[in-house]
């Protein structure tokens, strides 16, 4: 076994070890790769403004609408891609310290403005303080593009909104918290117990006006690989790769849905001591 993974007394991997040069390497692949996502997100720009105006010379009640509107959905999840590519190479060189999460949340956001579809919006509440989480950036923009990726494609068909914010709840909202939890009601799914009453917390929400989640789903949410959009594409793997990171970070998640009514998600992730 090398002495970069080799495995301390508690089981866990000792990081001191680490090649700075394969950090190098990595940051440097990173950059490479949002190079490319940049040129290819430009040729996706020019599709889909041709694709638009076509769409909009056919004649009305031409089946070749739904095919035009097809491309562009197309391209819509494309581009969202190559955005995911170019803020992973932008937050790679970033390491594992103190790092304000409502300035990650607001360029999150901001990226994906360009691409949103002209019938839903972004609604955001986002203090212009500093929020310190002691967190990786580029995990911070995992969390926020999947969950508000979910989100738009909800909404794609109709339209809607999404609302985005962040605040810092009181003493007793945290209670208020636990006890929704703790009484398991209605529409509500919490994902680990993981919440610390010794601990202060950030909450980062994302509700959306989308046709909600059935009971029988939403329990099967964070499953890897379960989703209900496959003929769409759907991976299945968004909200596990949320789960996952939330986790990593000692944090939770509480989703709050209901058919109809749209879907909300909040994230509690501890500050910084």
């Amino acid at each position: 076994m090398s002495i970069n993974s080799s495995l301390n007394k508690k089981g866990s991997v000792n990081k001191s070890n680490e090649d700075p040069e394969d950090s190098t390497r990595a940051a440097d692949i990173a950059l490479q790769a949002a190079g490319l996502a940049h040129d290819l997100n430009n040729v996706l720009a020019t599709i889909s403004g041709y694709a638009e105006m076509i769409r909009e010379d056919l004649p009305a009640g031409s089946p070749l609408k739904d095919d035009a509107n097809h491309i562009i959905s197309g391209i819509f999840r494309a581009r969202l891609l190559t955005e995911e590519i170019l803020t992973l190479g932008k937050y790679s060189a970033r390491g594992d310290k103190e790092n304000d999460v409502a300035a990650i949340l607001m360029e999150t956001i901001d990226f994906l403005t360009s691409v949103l579809p002209d019938n839903i919006i972004i609604e955001k509440d986002i203090p212009v303080i500093p929020v310190l989480i002691r967190c990786q950036p580029v995990k911070l923009f995992r969390i926020f593009l999947n969950i508000i990726r979910n989100a738009i494609q909800s909404m794609e068909n109709r339209g809607g909104k999404l609302s985005a914010g962040l605040y810092l709840p009181s003493n007793e909202q945290l209670d208020n918290m636990l006890y929704n939890i703790k009484n398991r009601k209605e529409g509500i799914k919490n994902m680990l117990y993981n919440i610390s009453e010794k601990r202060r917390y950030a909450v980062i929400y994302f509700r959306d006006t989308g046709p909600g989640i059935d009971k029988s789903v939403i329990e099967r949410i964070y499953d890897p690989y379960f989703t209900k959009r496959n003929k769409q594409g759907g991976t299945g793997l968004g909200l596990a790769v949320v789960r996952n990171i939330v986790t990593e970070l000692n944090g939770d998640i509480i989703v709050t849905s209901r058919p109809g009514e749209g879907t909300g998600f909040e994230i509690l992730l501890p500050l910084v001591s």
